[in-house]
């Protein structure tokens, strides 16, 4: 099975103060847009994620192997399955990758082993692997609040050209919502 996980913009982005949990709250309107990565997944008997980003961990620390083990183990089964990642979206750049790859991810796992979940628990498990993974088991255009996971899909707006513009650095999202730390 293979899937694009369609990058992200935010068209307004408004950061409230740091919560009791760690978090900011946000108010945001996502829209997904025509760059994407693509995930294609295989049954196996055990767990593989390689890509063709050598720069790109495939460990634990990946969004993709943390959300499968979070679905396995909501599933009650082991994490096997090989899955293939191919790069286009550019890290550290604030168009939700990461968060695409881990929420197409989700999607695709749940089909490849046979278990769907109602969409209230699989966006529970998207949560739990990072803010913005459950707008992606959807995409389109939605308004985003809390620290990312409360998603209210909108009817999508008309096509529109965007030109995107990248600093030649990467953006540290922990830097960005708090660049004077704790």
């Amino acid at each position: 099975m293979k899937a694009e996980a369609l990058a992200k913009i935010n068209r307004e982005l408004r950061v409230g103060p740091r919560r009791p949990d760690g978090y900011h709250g946000i108010r945001s309107r996502f829209v997904t847009i025509d760059l994407a990565d693509t995930i294609e997944v295989e049954p196996s008997t055990r767990w593989d994620l390689v890509c063709d980003t050598p720069e790109l961990p495939t460990g634990e620390s990946n969004l993709v192997a943390r959300a499968a083990r979070a679905l396995a183990s909501r599933l009650g089964r082991r994490a096997e399955a090989l899955v293939r990642l191919s790069k286009r979206v550019p890290m550290a750049a604030g168009l939700g990758g990461g968060s695409a790859d881990a929420g197409v991810a989700l999607a695709l796992l749940s089909r490849l082993w046979g278990r769907t979940l109602p969409a209230k628990e699989i966006s529970e498990v998207a949560a739990g692997v990072g803010s913005d993974v459950p707008f992606f088991l959807t995409g389109g255009e939605a308004d985003v609040g809390g620290r990312g996971e409360a998603v209210l899909a909108r009817e999508d707006g008309a096509p529109q050209p965007l030109t995107l513009m990248l600093p030649p650095f990467a953006l540290s999202t922990a830097e960005v919502y708090d660049p004077m730390g704790p």
